[in-house]
């Protein structure tokens, strides 16, 4: 219906570069699918990131490799302020593929939320 003569918006869920300079490593930069080994837990599958990331993969042995995944993403910016809100985000893991249909993954994160403050939980349900 009527805009009252405002512009209109485009949104887009994903729009990234992807860089793969060699087989084993690959840059994102844009809004991506979520780069990191995780599940439901942790992330929902439906979240997209904004920034940049890197992952290298190398299979050492046959059936066994080792990942490692990098990125940094803005969560929030506050102008003419040094507080923006960043996500930093490091993991690396272990894959073991015995054979084509059997595959075994485990890693590791550490999520570092800078100039973000959470709420404390009172323990107590609310009345």
């Amino acid at each position: 219906m009527g805009t009252s003569f405002n512009n209109y918006g485009v949104v887009f869920d994903r729009a990234y570069i992807k860089y793969k300079p060699l087989t084993s490593l690959t840059y994102w930069g844009g809004r991506f699918a979520n780069p990191f080994f995780h599940s439901g837990l942790v992330w929902s599958p439906e979240v997209a990131f904004d920034g940049m990331a890197m992952d290298f993969r190398k299979e050492f042995l046959k059936g066994l490799g080792v990942f490692a995944t990098a990125g940094a993403f803005p969560l929030e910016e506050i102008e003419l302020s040094s507080k923006d809100k960043w996500l930093y985000a490091g993991q690396v893991g272990l894959e073991i593929k015995p054979r084509k249909e059997l595959v075994g993954k485990i890693g590791a994160a550490y999520y570092h939320f800078k100039n973000t403050t959470g709420i404390k939980n009172t323990g107590r349900l609310s009345e």
